[in-house]
This record gives C-alpha cells, structure tokens and sequence, in this order.
C-alpha cells in the first residue's frame, strides 16, 4: 500500500499534529506514506516531515472559499477556480508517478481543490472528519455532496462528529477512531512518571492552544482570578498565540491576556507558540481545556494524560467523551468563569485526589487511547475492500 495524507495547516495544530501521528504510526507498519503540503506554506512541518523520515510534495492550492469573497476580490476568486485545475493536475501526476492507492483527506476547504482528479481517478479516498464540515453557504453544502459522495471510507475521531454526520449525511457512516496522543511524545512518555521531578511549593495549571474566546481564554482568565485570591501558589502557564494579524487580530483578548499578567507577576506566563510542548507537560499539575465551542477531539487532552496529568473542561463537542468526570479530570456543566473555577478547585484543593486523577488518566492511554487499537483500527480500513463511492449520501 502507498498513501497519500493532505496536510493541511502551516503550523502544527491539532488536525496536524493528529495527521503527522497517523502517517508515522502507518509507515512503521511498513506502509509507504507521503504528504500533501500547500505550496505558500513555510517550511515548519516539511521539516518535521522530514525528521519523520517521510516524504512530501507541494500543490498550488488557492485560499478560502466564500461569497464575500468572489464580491471582494473577483479575481482572487477567479484564481482559486485556475487553482483547482492546476492542483488536480498535479496531483493526477503525483497519483501516477508514486502509484498511490489511498488518499487520506481531512480538511473539506482544501479538498475541494482535488475534486476533479478524485473523479477521474481509481484511488481508494478516505475521509477523516476532525471537524464539523462547513454548511454554512449552497456552494459549500453543494462541494461537500461532491466530495463526501466520493470517499469510499468515512472515519471521525470522536462520536460527537458522527451524531452531527448522521443528520447531515446519514448514508455515510463513519467509523469511529480516536485520536492518539501526538507523535512526539510517542518515545518520551511511556517511561515517565509524572511530576516526578516537580518541587511540591507551586501548582501549575496549563493551557494549550489558540489564544481565542471560542478556546475559552477570557473564562480561564477569569477563573483564575477567583481560585488565585484562596490559592496563592497557583501558576498558570499560556503555550499559544493569538489568533490574526492586523485587523483580524483578537485584541480584546489580547488586552485581557496584558492585564492578568499585569495583574500576577510571576504566576501567569505566556510562553507564545510552541511545537514542542514537551517541558510544559513535565511540569504541570492540572491541565485545562476550556473550549466553549463544541470541540470535536482536542489531543491535548490526550497529551495531558500520557503525561499523567488530569484535564478540566467543558461538556461540550466529544470533551466529555476523552474526560472520565470525577475520575481522570473534571467536567464542568456550565459555561461560567464559576463553573470552571469548581473544576480546577477539585482537583486543585487535594493533592492525593490529583495524583489519582493523574495515574486514572495515564490508565486511559493504555486502555481506550494507546497506539495498538489506533493502528489496527487504521489497517482493517486500509486493508478492506474498497467500498463504491456513494453520490447521493
């Protein structure tokens, strides 16, 4: 077997850093695997790809679709229509060239590109929902029917995504696959006892991901505002960016972040964007994923808990199906800076109670999350017969 992944992000965030797993636990079963990657894209994950030992190939892929954007900037629409030509093309000839017989997409923005060579081609085409497929406009409803209709395998990581899937395209039925934790970690985690070499005086609390609202950034703020007037010892630690540039930048929250670190010298900390998240693990204590959007499947999640530590959040997405409540983490039911502040203190006001949490949550890994089931789920769809694609799902 010879499979080709679509990557398709210029930073390693979560559907990356889930893809860039999954094609290296692939090409240890002995499957030659080779990524898709945006031409305009910096060189970040072609690098990792390359530290992986695997291969890649650009296509010219154009920008975002939208209506806005064809009364805009028409000609910029125009050229994401010459994009989709030129990249199917190119990929037509990477198909032949490399005589790939799977393709493992995940973003429906960016595949939308290859539609015309997935028509035209035999190749076996996998579809792994991450995310909620945009159905916000006709042409985006019109583009899913197209794409979605041609997979001949569907897999989502979370059950969440396969209710939401089941209204909007019950003929297709996903498999369920969860993620695993990110790659990596794979060689440093599995012989690390957690918080082993951490001093007892402080308790960290860790956030990673984008700096954003929908991330739950302002509540987490705010919760700590409250825990930090009866917990004097706690520290929070901030590995993100905010989310923009320019106009589009987030500054409010930006102004929020500026005032709690005016507010707490040396307890909060914003360490920025980061690819190796390696040391923030070792020292946390309590990490927490206050999304109030609905989150599919955050791996930092199960990064936290191959690390032995427990995670807080909220009920909402597939959270509560990666958070065991009251066993391996905390999950909070409403959407309240008060509510989060509850979740933290638990875990927060016993050590002992933590330190339980911690081991249930690296049991977790072991049991429902490790490598062994993800990989043997993977290969019984490689492997099966390749399904017809069904148009009208």
């Amino acid at each position: 077997m010879r499979v080709l992944i679509l990557l398709p992000g210029h930073q390693l965030f979560g559907q990356e850093r889930a893809l860039l797993t999954l094609g290296s636990i692939l090409n240890e079963c002995g499957i030659n695997v080779h990524f898709l990657l945006h031409s305009r894209w910096p060189d970040e994950i072609r690098k990792k790809i390359e530290e992986l030992g695997l291969g890649s190939s650009t296509l010219p892929f154009g920008t975002l679709w939208s209506r806005s954007l064809a009364r805009r900037e028409p000609g910029l629409f125009l050229a994401n229509l010459w994009s989709v030509l030129s990249t199917s093309i190119k990929l037509l000839r990477i198909l032949r060239a490399g005589s790939y017989t799977h393709i493992i997409l995940g973003n429906a923005t960016f595949s939308y590109y290859l539609l015309p060579s997935l028509w035209l081609t035999s190749v076996d085409v996998i579809y792994r929902h991450g995310d909620e497929p945009p159905v916000h406009s006709f042409f985006h409803r019109i583009a899913n029917r197209l794409l979605f209709g041609r997979a001949n395998h569907h897999v989502a990581n979370c059950r969440f995504l396969i209710d939401r899937l089941a209204k909007l395209a019950p003929r297709i039925q996903p498999k369920l696959i969860y993620n695993i934790p990110g790659i990596q970690f794979d060689c440093v985690a599995k012989s690390y006892q957690p918080n082993s070499n951490k001093e007892a005086k402080e308790v960290r609390l860790l956030f990673v991901g984008q700096l954003s609202v929908e991330k739950g950034t302002a509540l987490l703020i705010q919760a700590f505002r409250k825990l930090s007037a009866k917990y004097s010892n706690l520290v929070l630690d901030l590995v993100g960016e905010i989310p923009g540039t320019g106009e589009a930048r987030t500054d409010n929250v930006s102004a929020l972040l500026s005032k709690a670190q005016s507010d707490f010298p040396g307890q909060i900390f914003l360490h920025g964007y980061q690819s190796y998240l390696f040391p923030f693990y070792e020292t946390a204590d309590i990490h927490v994923c206050p999304s109030i959007w609905q989150d599919p499947s955050p791996n930092v999640i199960l990064e936290a808990k191959q690390f032995g530590i427990p995670s807080v959040g909220f009920s909402v997405g597939g959270i509560p199906e990666l958070i065991h409540h009251g066993q391996d983490g905390f999950v909070c039911r409403n959407l309240t800076p008060s509510s989060l502040a509850d979740g933290i203190e638990y875990l927060l006001c016993d050590a002992t109670r933590r330190q339980k949490a911690g081991q249930a949550a690296k049991r977790s890994i072991e049991i429902e999350f490790g490598p062994e089931r993800y990989k043997h789920l993977w290969l019984k769809i490689l492997k099966s017969d390749c399904a017809s694609p069904v148009l009208n799902f």
